[in-house]
Formats: C-alpha cells, structure tokens, sequence
C-alpha cells in the first residue's frame, strides 16, 4: 500500500495534470472557432478551388442569362420549334388553348384585348416580353430554386421568380425565367448560371481573347456583328466567355448595331488548342426571315 506522502505527490501530480489538458483544451478550441471558416464574412472568391473538390464537368449544367430590359434579367431558353424539347412540349400544350403566340406574331398590340390570359410586361425595348400563368406554373415545374450566377466580377446567389416570354417571326423566341435585380457595379453583368458553385478566377484572359478573335475572323461567317468573345472567368483549362455589349436592349428598328449576343464556355487542351464545350447564341437579327 502506498503511505500517505505518496498519496499526496501522486494526488498534486494528477491535479498538475488536469490543469494542462484543460488549458489545452481551451487553447485547441478557441483556436477552432478563430479558424471555422462559418465565422469568417463570405465572398464571391471564398469558394475551394478544383486542386481541392474536383469538378465533375459532365456533371455541370449551365445556362446562359441575359438583360434584356431593366426589370427582364434571368436564365434564358431559346424555343427551338424544330426539336420537340420539354420547354417546346409545354408551349404547344397552352397555346392550344390560351393563344400564347398567334396574336403576338401578327398583333402584338391587339394581343391583350383578343387574349386576357396574356400580359404584357415590357414592349419597349428590343423584344417584346409577355406573361401567361398557365405558362409560369407549368415551366417552373421544370426549373425552379436556386441559381449560382457567374457575373463578370463574380459569383452571386439568387432564386428564380417567374417566367416571361418573347415570341418573333423571325428572331429568337425565348422564355426567360427571372432573377431579381443584381447590383452590376458590385459584380458586372450576368453571363450564365449553374445549380453547383464552383470556384472561377474572375479576371480577364488576352491570350484567350486573341485566339477567339483569330478563329472568328479567320472562318468569315456568313452573319456577323461587331461584338467579340471575350474571357471573363477560368478554372483550370476551362473558361467562361461572353459576346456582348451590354446596350442591345435599347437598340431599335435601324439603329440596331448588335445582333448576335452569346455566352459560352471555352476549353483549352494541353496542346493549346481551343475548342467550346457549349455556346449559347441569341438572334436578334431574324435570320430564318433574311
């Protein structure tokens, strides 16, 4: 058995102890919480880059967003009538009974008093946007929630509200599903948006742009206008890119110098050669009318 002076030491030691591991205890979680990224402020660059979480590019959908009046800025589908895509399945179904686009096609300006389904929001700029409820809720079963938008300066979050559409004759018919206003002088314009946030340098590319401009000059397209691709963004080999000047939607009838807006992603293989994953154009001009 130990005597009682041993007892004793044995008893200081153990306190000595235990005031150690609890001043280290302290210690290791103040330091925690100085460190957890969840008490830091969030920014638009705060985001892990691929070297950390590999991005899965297959995996990636993006869509491309557009200004298209002060209060008309969201992701934006192009209605290709010749391909029977869900968007173009649903159109057709309330159309049949609402009159989404036979009046706007040959009398925008009768279309509110032939149709009251139809609303109209916005006819004085570029294109002219109209509303329909049946429309609304059948498309934002298929797109609704949140968005990660890549602005020329950064990247924002926001949800989507509504759905408003343009139909043309001969220009791009769209539907746009809106986003709520976006301080351009904080993060620029918006380009495209994705449901994932990934982590994007946001700067410019001149290298990039200068190939883009060689490419596009060098095979002469038969439709052109004086907007030129430009890089914005980057992530390894991959890029985001825009042409636009940001000025269309007030450009009308003989005074329209824009025609061909777009957005698009752009890869650059180890060889340095380019190619794009994707690019999503609009048609202001009327092409299938020319």
């Amino acid at each position: 058995m130990f005597g009682e002076p041993v007892l004793s030491k044995l008893g200081e030691r153990l306190q000595n102890m235990l005031t150690r591991l609890t001043i280290f205890t302290i210690g290791f979680v103040l330091i925690g919480a100085c460190s957890n990224p969840k008490t830091q402020t969030e920014t638009s660059n705060n985001i892990p880059r691929e070297s950390e979480i590999k991005v899965n590019w297959d995996n990636i959908e993006f869509f491309p967003v557009y200004e298209f009046a002060p209060d008309i800025m969201g992701l934006t589908i192009e209605l290709d009538f010749d391909h029977e895509s869900d968007y173009v399945k649903i159109y057709r179904s309330v159309d049949s009974t609402e009159n989404l686009g036979t009046y706007l096609l040959f009398d925008p300006d009768s279309a509110a008093r032939l149709s009251p389904e139809i609303i109209r929001i916005d006819t004085n700029h570029r294109m002219l946007f109209y509303k329909n409820e049946t429309f609304d809720k059948a498309l934002l079963k298929l797109i609704s929630g949140e968005f990660y938008i890549y602005c020329t300066k950064g990247v924002i979050k926001r949800n989507l509200k509504d759905v408003v559409y343009s139909i043309s004759e001969c220009a791009s018919n769209v539907i746009v599903f809106r986003f709520d206003s976006i301080d351009v002088k904080r993060w620029g314009h918006p380009i495209l948006c994705s449901r994932a946030k990934i982590g994007f340098e946001f700067a410019s590319f001149p290298e990039l742009d200068r190939e883009m401009f060689a490419l596009k000059h060098k095979e002469e397209p038969a439709y052109t206008d004086n907007l030129e691709n430009k890089s914005f963004a980057k992530l390894d080999s991959v890029y985001l890119i825009y042409a636009d000047n940001f000025k269309w939607m007030n450009e009308r009838g003989g005074y329209a110098e824009t025609f061909f807006p777009g957005r698009g992603i752009a890869v650059t293989s180890p060889g340095k050669k380019l190619r794009f994953r994707k690019f999503y154009g609009l048609d202001l001009f009327g092409i299938p009318c020319d």
